[in-house]
């Protein structure tokens, strides 16, 4: 049995296709849509991967949560590409 102790929100569109349908992350990432993440229970988790394009409206509005996640010494990733 994998342990998906991290956590990953899916943006929900074509960008984030290959994240969502790749062997490597559904073996070993909770992926849940990034708007569920308002009501998931985090007590499980060990980390908080945080996709490209998902909304920064609405993760701004989470910043609460996602500061209480990390005072209880969780990590959060943020992912990005860079084009320069």
């Amino acid at each position: 049995m994998t342990d998906q102790s991290l956590l990953m929100l899916d943006p929900g569109h074509a960008f984030g296709l290959r994240n969502r349908t790749h062997p490597f992350t559904r073996e070993n990432f909770h992926l849940i849509d990034q708007y569920d993440f308002s009501t998931i229970d985090l007590e499980p988790y060990k980390c908080l991967v945080i996709q490209e394009f998902c909304d920064q409206e609405f993760l701004m509005q989470q910043q609460d949560r996602i500061n209480e996640f990390l005072q209880h010494g969780k990590i959060v990733i943020f992912l990005w590409s860079s084009f320069f």
